[in-house]
């Protein structure tokens, strides 16, 4: 089944609507969650579900929001904390909600969601610093939280991808307020950003009729960086890192129809040249974020269902 005959009339769709670059973020934020309720996976229930506003030891006196969720009542053995994607603009608890109920009931583990500031409010490094805050504040109160921290790791699509290796790599962390408390067991890696100077050849052919395309991605960036400069920063561009090494056990997934494509192969191959432990998968024909069309394209669909098997391995 390929893109044409099952996905391209909806990339079409989209191309035809008002693209986001032109709105407002008060008005393009909304434009994620609804097409996820449309379109997107079903919800499915948990037996525990809860939201928390936790503190930020970075910046005094700021609470983010967090989303725990638990398949069962029973401390499960393994935990995720999730970052959403929507290129630092875009995305909510709410916008990834079904992603991570599917993750946590099918997979049996639990999975903390992190709703960390969105640019252009809160520019680079905002998210990537409440995010390790998270990050620390959960593995610190896994008690509480009431789930297991004997394997417990980062994951993340898109933007939020990117955030997950931000947090595992702490060498990184030198000009931040805050750094990794402790190593991740593994990372899950959904179409990550990994190169924010967009140089690459499927940046210039993914421009047009796809739910993420080159000129959007130059807009989330305008939005995030403080200026064009800082895209050759190894924080920003985490694959300009001379030793990967230290990253965590890795799942990535590329899809073909995509301009992170190339760079996030191209992070797969660095990675396993580091000696990391990683799993890259491709696939041919998908569209990036391709779980927001689940309940309209066969193809999305069928590659959903496919996120659970790597997860299920990456924690056994």
């Amino acid at each position: 089944m390929t893109l044409e005959s099952n996905q391209r009339w909806i990339g079409k769709v989209i191309g035809a609507a008002p693209q986001i670059n032109i709105l407002p973020p008060k008005f393009s934020r909304p434009f994620l969650l609804l097409m996820d309720k449309l379109f997107g996976l079903p919800k499915q229930r948990l037996d525990s579900v809860s939201n928390l506003s936790i503190p930020l030891a970075s910046t005094p006196g700021q609470n983010i929001g967090i989303r725990v969720y638990r398949p069962t009542n029973r401390i499960s053995g393994a935990t995720m904390v999730y970052f959403h994607g929507g290129g630092f603009v875009l995305g909510d608890l709410n916008s990834h909600d079904n992603l991570c109920r599917k993750l946590a009931l099918e997979c049996g583990i639990s999975i903390v969601a992190v709703d960390y500031r969105l640019a252009p409010e809160h520019k680079y490094p905002t998210a990537i610093i409440d995010c390790i805050d998270a990050w620390n504040w959960i593995n610190d109160n896994a008690a509480a939280l009431k789930i297991s921290t004997a394997k417990i790791g980062i994951g993340g699509d898109s933007a939020g991808g990117y955030l997950s290796i931000a947090v595992g790599l702490p060498s990184l962390h030198s000009t931040l307020p805050t750094t990794t408390q402790r190593k991740p067991d593994f990372q899950y890696l959904l179409y990550p950003i990994t190169d924010a100077r967009g140089q690459t050849e499927s940046y210039k052919t993914h421009t047009k009729d796809l739910l993420l395309t080159s000129g959007l991605m130059s807009y989330f960036y305008e939005s995030f960086l403080n200026t064009p400069n800082e895209a050759e920063t190894l924080l920003a561009s985490p694959i300009l890192t001379a030793n990967l090494a230290e990253a965590p056990k890795t799942y990535l997934l590329t899809v073909e129809y995509d301009p992170l494509r190339d760079e996030g192969q191209a992070m797969a191959s660095r990675m396993k040249e580091a000696g990391v432990d990683i799993v890259h998968e491709h696939i041919d024909d998908c569209m990036h974020a391709f779980v927001h069309l689940s309940k309209i394209s066969a193809r999305a669909k069928e590659a959903s269902t496919d996120l659970v098997r790597p997860l299920t391995q990456l924690i056994a």
